[in-house]
């Protein structure tokens, strides 16, 4: 819907504008009198829902807004790379907005990806690097696209580089401060994700068979084959989050560098078995610690083991190293595409070979989807994981009787 004028100024407007929802905000546009142009618009957080009373505090606002409102040109007029690169800046006007619209900051890990993609894949392009916001074409975009591609940038650099540049020029568009969006006529780079590799049962039983120098490393990759926790999951696990009595691991913290411990990805906080040939490992890892306080971090860092948990560095290489250790090279793992977050796939692909139900797979590993969201709910609920664990540890082969579980 495209916006309502409503009332004048002599140096600002209001407008309505309809979102997504179907709910009518008042929004304020300021005016240059010098220039004879709108330069800037903001939201005043007032409802235009016909009533006289919601025009009069939309009004208030806007006079609020007028004093601390500066006209420094058009932001648009400004140049292409300097405006997207400041875009991603921790103090920037938008990740402001973002923070007091959603009542938390974006992921401090996201923001800084989002620079890195324009610094490497968009900042190097020469035709963008004198370009202004406002003669960005549609064409250009695509031509930035096949050079992209010929430097050998892979198709999801490619997408994350495009994302990094739409968001802060249709945020532009948004706010009244471009006439058109050159990103809607531009599409990303098909991009055709390569299938995770997974452990066949032959080689989960090889796996289990080696032991790596680096306890935690040997401890880390068995229970995120056994469990299919992530991989921030993991390194978030805390001592008092074990129940060995109950034998299960409570996977409630998701350490992720930048931001620390924090919930599970989209709430999938849960219960998994803990199957007993990780008992063991686990002592072994304690032994070597000191560290064993209930909210100390079971796999922790040698450098700051008090505060910081293993780093994802170590765990890629110690990952890489033990399935060489099992007789899977660098150079297959590489080929079948095989990487930690790949044991959940193995996990999952297990759990449905030893005839888990589907909820109780979804719910042991912290999945969900629209369809199967209720089963996911009540399944976490009746799970016999004694059982689930029987039956796994028979698929996995690690037992004849399946006692890894019991």
């Amino acid at each position: 819907m495209r916006p309502i004028f409503i009332s004048s100024h002599s140096q600002y407007g209001l407008i309505k504008r309809q979102l997504k929802d179907g709910s009518q905000w008042y929004y304020v546009r300021f005016w240059n009198e010098t220039e004879k142009r709108w330069f800037k618009t903001r939201a005043t957080g007032i409802p235009a829902d016909g009533k006289r009373q919601r025009l009069t505090q939309a009004e208030a606002v806007a006079d609020e807004l007028l004093k601390t409102v500066q006209y420094t040109g058009n932001t648009a007029d400004g140049g292409f790379i300097e405006f997207i690169s400041s875009f991603w800046l921790p103090d920037s006007e938008y990740l402001k907005a973002k923070e007091s619209v959603n009542g938390k900051p974006l992921s401090a890990l996201y923001v800084l990806q989002n620079g890195n993609a324009i610094r490497l894949h968009v900042k190097p392009y020469k035709p963008f690097q004198k370009i202004r916001i406002t003669e960005l074409t549609a064409s250009v975009i695509e031509r930035w696209k096949v050079w992209a591609i010929k430097q050998g940038v892979g198709s999801r650099s490619i997408n994350f580089a495009f994302q990094a540049m739409s968001v802060p020029v249709r945020w532009l568009y948004a706010h009244g401060e471009l006439a058109a969006d050159p990103f809607r006529a531009v599409h990303k780079v098909k991009d055709i994700p390569k299938e995770k590799g997974v452990l066949s049962r032959a080689e989960v039983q090889k796996l289990f068979s080696i032991h790596d120098s680096d306890i935690r490393i040997d401890c880390l990759v068995k229970l995120a084959v056994l469990t299919g926790m992530r991989r921030g999951e993991l390194r978030g696990l805390r001592w008092e989050d074990i129940d060995e009595g109950e034998r299960l691991i409570h996977v409630q913290n998701n350490f992720q560098d930048m931001e620390g411990s924090k919930g599970c990805k989209c709430g999938s906080a849960r219960y998994v078995v803990l199957p007993s040939v990780i008992i063991p490992l686990l002592y072994e890892v304690k032994s070597f610690s000191n560290c064993t306080r209930p909210d100390d971090f079971v796999f922790y860092s040698l450098s700051n083991p008090h505060n910081e948990p293993v780093s994802a560095e170590v765990i890629k290489t110690g990952f890489i190293r033990l399935l060489s250790e099992a007789g899977i090279s660098r150079t297959e793992q590489k080929e079948r595409n095989i990487t930690l977050h790949g044991m959940r796939h193995t996990f999952i692909t297990l759990a449905r070979y030893a005839g888990l139900p589907d909820a109780e797979v979804m719910a042991l590993a912290g999945h969900k989807s629209v369809t199967m969201m209720q089963h996911y709910t009540h399944a976490a609920q009746i799970i016999d994981f004694k059982e689930a664990g029987r039956k796994l540890a028979a698929a996995e082969g690690l037992t004849a009787a399946g006692a890894a579980y019991e």
